[in-house]
């Protein structure tokens, strides 16, 4: 017999802090003096929850993981118009 189990998430203990932020910029800006119109957190990194007000906008997304196991880990990132990986 094969038993289900579901576990939820706690989305602000386990989650992703994110921050929404608007602008037309040229440059990579420094997100970190900008002011931010919004913010939260989420399990999933997405953007199907976010409503944009405009389609000039930037997302930050940050967390701090505790890697336990010695090995090699993989990070990537997927976007149309600009992304960056800070570690």
């Amino acid at each position: 017999m094969c038993e289900s189990r579901i576990e939820l998430a706690d989305s602000v203990r386990n989650g992703v802090r994110y921050t929404y932020l608007e602008g037309d910029w040229k440059r990579w800006p420094d997100f970190r003096h900008l002011k931010t119109p919004g913010g939260g957190h989420v399990y999933e990194i997405s953007l199907k929850d976010i409503h944009a007000e405009t389609v000039k906008f930037g997302m930050v997304f940050s967390r701090q993981i505790a890697m336990t196991r010695p090995g090699l880990y993989t990070f990537s990132l997927i976007s149309n118009d600009g992304n960056a990986l800070f570690y």
